[in-house]
């Protein structure tokens, strides 16, 4: 929401595929200068600070990327509009 109000540009995407492909494809098709994405952390955090599409995306983006955690109680943003299809 608050990206909205700012003069950045930005994109949400939701794509089929591998993950850490589709992430890296998006942001070299865009052209970005940033990659943000949350991570979770695998369940023992005493090993694993990071996921491993996270430290993937890290280890091949060509351009900066920033990890944030999930929050504990999500808001849904209301940049997401989300739509059931019956059939």
């Amino acid at each position: 929401d608050l990206l909205e109000k700012s003069d950045l540009t930005f994109w949400q995407t939701v794509a089929q595929g591998d993950g850490v492909q589709e992430i890296l494809t998006q942001a070299e098709t865009l052209d970005v200068d940033l990659i943000a994405m949350s991570t979770q952390a695998g369940r023992d955090l005493e090993r694993t600070i990071v996921g491993s599409v996270a430290m993937k995306v890290l280890g091949r983006a060509d351009c900066a990327v920033l990890l944030q955690r999930p929050v504990a109680n999500p808001v849904a943003s209301r940049a997401w509009k989300f739509h059931e299809s019956r059939g």
